[in-house]
């Protein structure tokens, strides 16, 4: 077997690559929330794209999603406002723990990730699913 390719066939440099990414995301999603010199809990509102996170989150999940053989599939329905204002950290990070807690012990599958909107008074209210075959998660963030 060639060295340079893990037992499923696929480059041992772009696996170890995607992986570094996605450590390197969530590095970066820990130094956003937490102060770390002051140990402060921050919690920034910012504009973002619900589309956008969704698009990171998928790159940094194909060397898993290759890995385990599952198909991954990222939909923003048409209800979700082009920007919404709360803290695109933790959006991505409960998003990313939900996606793998859904994925642990899960091959050969297909996995949704699909972000809906709501109108609420004030604001709108943003629903992510995780569906998989055999199990849903979801995780509501207000606006």
């Amino acid at each position: 077997m060639d060295s340079y390719l893990t037992e499923g066939g696929h480059s041992v440099a772009e696996e170890t690559l995607n992986e570094s990414k996605r450590i390197l995301h969530r590095i970066i999603d820990f130094e956003q929330v937490y102060n770390i010199s002051e140990g402060n809990f921050i919690q920034a509102s910012t504009n973002f794209r619900v589309s956008d996170i969704l698009s990171q989150i998928k790159a940094v999940s194909e060397s898993e999603f290759e890995k385990r053989n599952i198909k991954g599939n990222f939909v923003t329905d048409t209800t979700v406002p082009d920007l919404i204002r709360s803290s695109h950290t933790m959006f991505r990070q409960v998003v990313l723990n939900l996606l793998g807690t859904i994925m642990a012990g899960s091959i050969r599958c297909e996995v949704t990730v699909k972000a809906a909107s709501e109108s609420i008074e004030g604001g709108h209210l943003i629903t992510v699913e995780i569906i998989n075959n055999k199990n849903i998660f979801s995780k509501e963030q207000h606006e």
